[in-house]
């Protein structure tokens, strides 16, 4: 079941963060064939790469998402959070209250 049509899509992949902010920097801007795109300066993401995350904040959702976790995910997720932590970054929890909105109905009817 489909969102919205400028929501519902793939995303770049990329093997770093750093592909990821320069795939970034080539999509990012307007795009004269996208009514929704917007006028804007592009930044330069992949050079604050280099600078690591100590002192960024991160912000991670208290709920919703974390709801219905498998444990081995949950584990990663603590894991995930201990290696942010432990790199200097500020953590912080987040509510998102329209993120529960639809809940099950977009859900697969056999999560198998």
């Amino acid at each position: 079941m489909e969102m919205s049509p400028s929501t519902e899509h793939v995303g770049p992949l990329a093997r770093s963060a750093f592909d990821a902010a320069a795939a970034l920097e080539v999509v990012a801007g307007r795009d004269p064939a996208d009514a929704h795109s917007v006028q804007a300066p592009t930044r330069d993401f992949s050079s604050t790469i280099r600078a690591g995350i100590r002192g960024r904040t991160i912000g991670i959702p208290d709920d919703f998402f974390f709801d219905d976790l498998a444990p081995d995910v949950a584990g990663a997720v603590d894991d995930a959070r201990s290696v942010l932590d432990g790199l200097g970054a500020r953590l912080r929890g987040v509510r998102l209250p329209w993120a529960g909105v639809g809940g099950r109905s977009l859900r697969p009817a056999h999560p198998d």
